[in-house]
């Protein structure tokens, strides 16, 4: 085989797999719920930033390889990708408040079969002592769980140990909502009107279902986003996605409902991989509700997903940007 003929070669098979990460990072981001191809895509869109890395070392061995337009051509797309990313998120962002923090929350999904960490996480959750700590796949500390009962006095509902997602508060709740969002799990959504020190506020959790259950997911976030726009005031809203916060659906229940998004995402999903992972856990702000910081929590506690440990500020001056417009009613749980 000639030297000519292996470069042919190696510029036909770079130059498919360049084509294949930029389908995957830009290509993705424009294929609708509810089509022949929305279950890959929505699990392709949350990876693309790093098919667009990927892409844009492959389109500098294409030029490398002397195929420069092609190798400049891919490297152009995987930037303007990536521009389109930080674009949209850059959009939705909110910086960090300098108030003073009214709570502490945090968010963690234990893992529902990692009962054997059940007293680590519960000692790190005390450690931490928030207000607030919300537990998705809350089965993994069932044995646990009355020693959070004990320092917690305001918790969830549960009436057995297979509950989702369970709230402990140190704050009263003015009201408690749980209920489905979808058509498969139980207790997976919970709504919480809360009277701080510095005013009323409304916790949402959500555990929404993995992208894959085509059908599934895309009418979890119409019911999420139809329930946020019925909140009026300062509005947390907590919970593991299975999405990052750039994929067309997360994106869209942004816009619809005018969450902010923390200042940079924090990697969540899987685990092990720490500050290289998928931000797919989130803790997102609206109307008068603004963060304070943002860290990630549990990481060593067994479970695959990191938790969010965040402070939260009520009322900050200026940051008000209510979805709902005069004509609807706002409307709470009993």
């Amino acid at each position: 085989m000639t030297l000519t003929l292996l470069r042919n070669r190696l510029i036909g098979a770079f130059g498919m797999i360049a084509l294949a990460l930029l389908a995957g990072g830009i290509g993705a981001r424009l294929v609708p719920d509810m089509t022949a191809l929305d279950a890959p895509a929505r699990i392709l869109d949350s990876l693309a930033p790093w098919s667009l890395a990927l892409a844009l070392l492959v389109g500098v061995v294409l030029a490398l390889l002397r195929a420069r337009v092609l190798g400049v051509l891919t490297v152009v797309a995987a930037l303007g990708g990536a521009g389109w990313i930080l674009g949209d998120y850059l959009a939705v962002r909110q910086g960090f408040s300098k108030e003073d923090p009214a709570l502490k929350v945090l968010f963690f999904n234990a893992l529902g079969s990692n009962t054997a960490n059940s007293a680590r996480i519960v000692d790190a959750v005390l450690a931490q002592l928030p207000d607030i700590a919300v537990i998705a796949e809350s089965e993994a500390i069932a044995e646990d769980r009355a020693r959070l009962e004990a320092v917690y006095p305001h918790t969830s509902v549960c009436a057995d140990a297979a509950c989702d997602v369970m709230l402990f508060s140190r704050i009263a709740p003015v009201s408690l909502r749980e209920e489905r969002i979808g058509p498969l799990w139980n207790d997976r959504y919970l709504e919480a009107s809360l009277d701080t020190p510095s005013g009323p506020l409304t916790l949402v959790a959500a555990h929404l279902s993995k992208p894959w259950f085509s059908g599934v997911s895309p009418s979890e976030h119409w019911t999420l986003i139809r329930r946020l726009r019925q909140i009026e005031g300062p509005l947390v809203v907590v919970g593991d996605w299975n999405m990052a916060l750039w994929s067309r659906p997360a994106m869209q229940i942004l816009h619809r409902t005018n969450l902010k998004a923390p200042p940079a995402p924090i990697p969540s999903w899987p685990a092990q991989l720490g500050k290289w992972g998928v931000p797919i856990d989130q803790v997102l702000v609206r109307d008068g509700a603004a963060l304070g910081s943002l860290h990630a929590f549990g990481e060593d506690l067994g479970s695959n997903h990191r938790g969010m440990l965040a402070t939260v500020v009520v009322n900050p001056p200026a940051q008000t940007s209510s979805p709902a417009s005069a004509s609807v009613a706002a409307r709470r749980a009993p």
